[in-house]
C-alpha cells in the first residue's frame, strides 16, 4: 500500500502542494475499501514518480490532496462526523472515475452544475499545455475557472462564462471573461468556502460594464456574471466547489508562499469571512 509520506514526497518532487500528512493517512485508510479508488492511485502514484501523463496524473493528485486537506481539517472541526462527511466520501468516488462532460443537454432550467479538471480538449477553446481549468457546466450555461496572472504579476483566477448552444456545446467565441484582482480573490474564496454568503463587484473591466456576483445558496454557490446586456448564471455544488476553491487557493498561495496553506486559510476565514 502506497504510504502517506512516499504520496507527499512524490507531490512534492512533481511540484504539488505539501500533502497534509494526517489527513492523507486518514484518506488512504478509508479510499482502501475500494479495488477501483486503489487502482487509480497506483496508476496515477506510477505515472506521477515517473512523470508519464503528466497533465491527467497531476491534476488527479491534485484533487486527492483536497481530499486529504478535508480530512486533516476534520481532525481539528467535528472529529469523525467531519471525517464521515458524505460530502467527502462522494469525492472519493468521484476520483474512481475518469473525467466526463454530460450527454444530456439539459431541458429544464435547473443550473446545477458538473465541475471538474478539464483534462481534455474542446474544440471550442485551446489551451496551451499545462493549463489549469476547472469547468462548471449548468443547464444554460457553463463557466470556465482559469489559472492566470495580473498585468502587474500576481497569480489570479479569471472566470469564463459562455451560454450553451446545444448538447455539450458552449459560445465560448462570445463568452464573458472576469478577471479576479488581487483583492478579489481572497473574498471569492471565502465565498466558495461558505464563510461568506454574498459577495459582489460592479462596475469591473476596462469599460466598467461588468458584474460578478457569487452567493450562498445552501450547500451549492450560485455564480452570477453579466457583461451589459449579457448574463450567465451557473449553480456550483457542494462536491463541485471543492476543485473551484482549490484552484483560487492555489493562486492565492502563490502570491504567499511564505504562508503553510492552512494558515492562509485561517487568514482568508479571519479577514474575509462574514463575522458571528
Amino acid at each position: 500500500m502506497i504510504s502517506p509520506e512516499s504520496l507527499g514526497i512524490v507531490a512534492r518532487e512533481r511540484g504539488l502542494p505539501v500533502m497534509p500528512m494526517v489527513g492523507c493517512r486518514k484518506m488512504l485508510e478509508r479510499g482502501a475499501q475500494s479495488s477501483g479508488f486503489t487502482s487509480l492511485l497506483h496508476h496515477h502514484y506510477a505515472c506521477a514518480s515517473r512523470a508519464v501523463d503528466d497533465a491527467a496524473s497531476l491534476s488527479w493528485l491534485s484533487d486527492l490532496r483536497v481530499v486529504a486537506l478535508s480530512y486533516e481539517r476534520g481532525r481539528w472541526a467535528g472529529g469523525p462526523r467531519v471525517i464521515e462527511c458524505p460530502e467527502l466520501l462522494s469525492l472519493l468516488k468521484h476520483l474512481e472515475q475518469p473525467a466526463v462532460v454530460p450527454q444530456d443537454y439539459p431541458a429544464s432550467p435547473d443550473t446545477t452544475s458538473t465541475a471538474r479538471i478539464s483534462r481534455r480538449a474542446e474544440s471550442e477553446r485551446t489551451r496551451p499545455a499545462g493549463h489549469q481549468t476547472v469547468h462548471a457546466y449548468g443547464a444554460k450555461a457553463a463557466l470556465a475557472w482559469d489559472l492566470d496572472e495580473t498585468r502587474g504579476g500576481h497569480k489570479t483566477v479569471s472566470i469564463e462564462a459562455a451560454a450553451a448552444i446545444g448538447p455539450q456545446q458552449y459560445a465560448w467565441d462570445d463568452k464573458i471573461i472576469f478577471q479576479l484582482t488581487v483583492r478579489q480573490l481572497p473574498l471569492v474564496l471565502a465565498t466558495l468556502m461558505r464563510w461568506r454568503q454574498l459577495t459582489e463587484f460592479k462596475r469591473h473591466g476596462d469599460h466598467m460594464d461588468k458584474e460578478l456576483l457569487l452567493r450562498v445558496d445552501g450547500h451549492k454557490v450560485v455564480v452570477f456574471l453579466a457583461q451589459a446586456q449579457q448574463a450567465r448564471a451557473v449553480a456550483i455544488d457542494a462536491l463541485d466547489l471543492l476543485s473551484v476553491a482549490s484552484l483560487c487557493m492555489k493562486a492565492l498561495h502563490a502570491n504567499h508562499p511564505h504562508l503553510s496553506q492552512d494558515a492562509l486559510l485561517t487568514m482568508v476565514r479571519a479577514v474575509a469571512g462574514d463575522q458571528p
